[in-house]
């Protein structure tokens, strides 16, 4: 069997809580939601979540070579 494909979801809109939503079971994709952490207590999304910000796009690109995203 094939490993999941990752998927970053840059969530915090409804389209993104929509997404998470239709992706959580689906053993086909791994899904880490990040928010911007500009909410204290943000509604679940039923999928790995991280909160804060990357640091502007260099931090981005880092965390995406680093393989962070999901495992």
């Amino acid at each position: 069997m094939n490993e999941p494909l990752k998927i970053l979801l840059l969530a915090g809109t409804r389209e993104a809580r929509l997404l998470a939503a239709r992706l959580k079971d689906d053993g086909r994709v791994r899904v880490t939601a990040s928010l911007a952490g500009v909410t204290s207590a943000p509604a679940g999304l039923g999928v790995e979540t991280r909160s804060g910000g990357f640091g502007g796009v260099e931090g981005l690109v880092d965390y995406l070579r680093a393989g962070k995203s999901p495992r």
